[in-house]
């Protein structure tokens, strides 16, 4: 199986390899989509087969579930009509015929993994919803669960289970864990639960070390050929002279010397050197020690003795076989293991700077969270952050005040949630065009102003409006920040200077005298109609001759 790590699309994930196994628990609808939806979206970038098995209607329907990830996925009905991605009901994959079959649903999975390979996608990416579940299809269901992570996960493919955390008891949520690699877990737009994604990346090179391994052994060199087959034979030959020198002062020596040769022979050569060996231990064995003497022909009484002598040669063959290999796989373990322990050193140090950088970057953070709240909590602006679904995630002490309500009536809700909630009176289509430069700021990275008047408790109030957005580490907007500033006292303020300039300016135009002013350079800056009727200048004339004419 490749080691290659694919984009999960979930930003406190990163990257996970083939073969990931992993489950999901989420609160509400909003949760499951926002794993969901990221992580198949990533999977049509990444040219993977997608697959997405809902329980529908609850908690959510086909239509829903692909209305979510169209707007992710502009366009969503091309991926469609090419057949890269499939929405499909629960009930109608895990339980075609009633009741939940292991077997068939196992045979399914490979079936599509094939498919997508053989189309030429990278691999298959699968998301599988769990809310349909019945109490009396869980054991089987988890033995399922437990089958896919030992089987499928070898291959090119990518799993998410989804499971309900209203329908989840502990005992159960165990038994989940216990099946899977890892686990996940969102309530209310926040991460609550994840496994370290730095031991994931541990476990990758842990895995990839032991295919390392492996590959090392099985391709250990042999000796040459003629080399272990003429040790075969040289040795027979060894213990041959070395009976015929000592068979006169050692009892039963032929036998134990013949088998130390075919012993010797398994050692160094292998299993079949040493099957070569024992013919001819049998045959020198046979003609010198075994009556009659120096004879081809044997007495029939030495046959049970030659056949004990085969037999325990074929013994010491499978003991020596079997003491080789053993030897083989401890020598080539133990010249690679110097080398796994000094990688795996380097990528625990790697692990550990990468973790103190984290740290740093979030005591970093942190300083700047604390820096923001401590300016906006005291600013009489309302500021307030919005994340892509156009959601409140943050607002400040002013925002709350001014509509008395308390913090959680705010949080989480979508923009304009007050006012429509309230039913006060503001224009759909002002609303519209708010939330579309809200996206543009998304899109863009720009900032975007406006002006509104807000019912609110007390009354209607204008409010200037600034929204900026919020990049994270990548340079990719997250959040979208909106501080609105009261400007009703400053806009009656001008709509009064503006009256009282169009009632000056009407009785300067009837006054019968003429009247004009002067700036500091000199020049007239105005004169009332009269100079006009009188000297016959028009402001232009006297503004063009700059004379001095008071």
């Amino acid at each position: 199986m490749a080691l290659e790590l694919r984009k999960t699309g979930l930003s406190v994930l990163g990257k996970v390899p083939w073969g990931t196994h992993f489950c999901h628990f989420y609160e509400n609808k909003q949760d499951l989509l926002d794993t969901v939806v990221p992580y198949l979206k990533t999977g049509l970038e990444s040219k993977e087969l997608c697959l997405w098995i809902v329980s529908n209607p609850h908690p959510i329907t086909i239509d829903e579930a692909r209305r979510a990830l169209a707007q992710a996925v502009p366009d969503l009905d091309r991926h469609f009509s090419a057949g890269n991605i499939e929405i499909l009901d629960a009930l109608d994959w895990y339980l075609e015929d009633d009741p939940f079959r292991l077997e068939k649903v196992m045979n399914a999975w490979k079936a599509k993994l094939e498919q997508a390979l053989a189309l030429g996608y990278e691999g298959l990416r699968v998301s599988g919803d769990t809310f349909w579940l019945r109490e009396k299809d869980r054991k089987d269901f988890c033995a399922y669960e437990k089958q896919v992570n030992d089987s499928l996960t070898q291959r090119r493919i990518t799993i998410l289970c989804t499971y309900p955390l209203a329908k989840s008891e502990a005992a159960e949520i165990l038994d989940v864990l216990n099946v899977h690699q890892f686990a996940t877990a969102r309530r209310q737009g926040e991460w609550q639960a994840i496994q370290n994604p730095e031991s994931i990346q541990a476990n990758v090179e842990v895995r990839r070390l032991n295919e390392e391994l492996k590959r090392i052994v099985k391709k250990t060199p042999q000796r040459p050929l003629i080399l272990r087959y003429g040790v075969a034979v040289l040795a027979v030959t060894v213990a041959l002279i070395i009976n015929r020198l000592l068979q006169l002062h050692l009892v039963g020596a032929p036998a134990m010397l013949f088998l130390c040769a075919i012993m010797f022979s398994a050692w160094y050569g292998g299993v079949k050197p040493s099957l070569l060996a024992i013919p001819l231990a049998v045959v020198a064995f046979a003609y010198h020690f075994v009556t009659p003497i120096n004879s081809w022909s044997v007495d029939v009484r030495e046959l049970p003795r030659l056949l004990l002598f085969v037999m325990s040669a074929l013994f010491v063959i499978s003991l020596s076989a079997a003491q080789r290999r053993a030897a083989e796989s401890l020598r080539h373990a133990r010249d690679v293991l110097a080398g796994t322990v000094e990688e795996l050193k380097r990528s625990n140090q790697a692990l550990r700077n990468e973790n103190t950088e984290r740290k740093h970057a979030e005591a970093r953070l942190h300083a700047k969270e604390q820096e923001f709240r401590a300016i906006v909590e005291n600013a009489p602006d309302l500021i307030a952050r919005y994340d892509r679904e156009f959601r409140r995630t943050y607002v400040n002490p002013a925002f709350y005040k001014l509509y008395d309500l308390p913090t959680e009536a705010l949080i989480g809700k979508p923009m304009f949630s007050i006012i429509r909630d309230a039913g006060l009176d503001v224009k759909e289509d002002k609303l519209a065009q708010i939330r579309k430069g809200f996206a543009t700021v998304f899109d863009t990275g720009k900032s975007y102003e406006f002006e509104i008047t807000l019912p609110i408790p007390s009354g209607r109030r204008d409010y200037s409006v600034r929204v900026f957005p919020e990049l994270d580490l990548n340079g990719a907007v997250n959040n979208v920040l909106s501080i609105a500033r009261d400007i009703t006292e400053s806009k009656r303020a001008e709509e009064e200077l503006k009256k009282e300039k169009e009632v000056l300016e009407k009785i300067f135009e009837n006054i019968p005298v003429m009247i004009g002013f002067v700036g500091k350079d000199g020049r007239i800056k105005l004169v009332n109609p009269e100079w006009e009727r009188s000297m016959g200048w028009t402001l232009k004339e006297l503004q063009d001759q700059n004379v001095d004419i008071f």
